[in-house]
């Protein structure tokens, strides 16, 4: 008898824990919250940010934008490793116990058949045009030569050109390596992310945000 409740017992905390794994992994596929951990893309996002980021864009098909700030997985030195089953369930539940890929968060400044040229202390040029980009700290102080990107990739940048890992050394990159896109600030200030050249809003004490135009 107390074999059997035992038995009951342990299917019924196998069964609650399934349903909750199933919950998480659903729900991941959707939206998932992110908290920022580094300065690369400040002043946009600083550390300690809370964000909201969603996946639905990719099942879109309207994910990769240029401006856009997404969620992306780096270039691995050892891809093998991420395949592993402990790394796919990291990957789908987000849980601490599994290992989980690093995620970096970037801008999208170039696609598919772009041309991306930096020029130190001056800017980023596409196309041979200079972006007006009001969001970045400072100019890179580093120059690139032209570069065109590829079919199926994209050419990403953090917004703090000079402490950011991103296309500059890696080169462009796959579109499929994007996870997501943001789309909610929670916290410090709630804002909507979810449009093209988002931008942090500038508080002034005692007043309501605004953005700088």
């Amino acid at each position: 008898m107390i074999f059997k409740r035992s038995i009951k017992t342990i299917l019924a905390i196998l069964g609650f824990n399934c349903v909750v794994l199933t919950i998480l992994i659903a729900v991941r596929f959707v939206i998932e919250a992110r908290f920022i951990p580094s300065t690369s893309m400040h002043p946009t996002l600083t550390v300690g940010d809370r964000i909201i980021v969603e996946k639905a864009s990719k099942w879109r098909g309207s994910l990769i934008q240029r401006g856009a700030i997404v969620t992306l997985t780096p270039p691995l030195k050892d891809e093998g490793a991420s395949n592993d089953l402990a790394h796919i369930l990291g990957k789908l539940t987000g849980l601490a116990v599994f290992p989980n890929i690093p995620t970096y968060i970037k801008r999208i400044i170039g696609v598919a058949g772009d041309k991306v040229r930096v020029v130190g202390t001056v800017g980023v040029f596409l196309n041979d045009k200079l972006l007006d980009e009001p969001y970045v700290s400072e100019p890179a102080s580093y120059s690139m030569e032209s570069v065109l990107v590829p079919a199926g990739k994209i050419f990403v940048l953090g917004d703090n050109r000079n402490n950011s890992e991103d296309s500059h050394t890696w080169g462009s990159i796959e579109q499929s390596s994007v996870t997501a896109r943001a789309w909610f600030m929670l916290s410090p200030n709630m804002q909507y992310m979810h449009e093209q050249n988002w931008m942090r809003p500038i508080v002034l004490h005692g007043s309501t945000p605004f953005t700088n135009q």
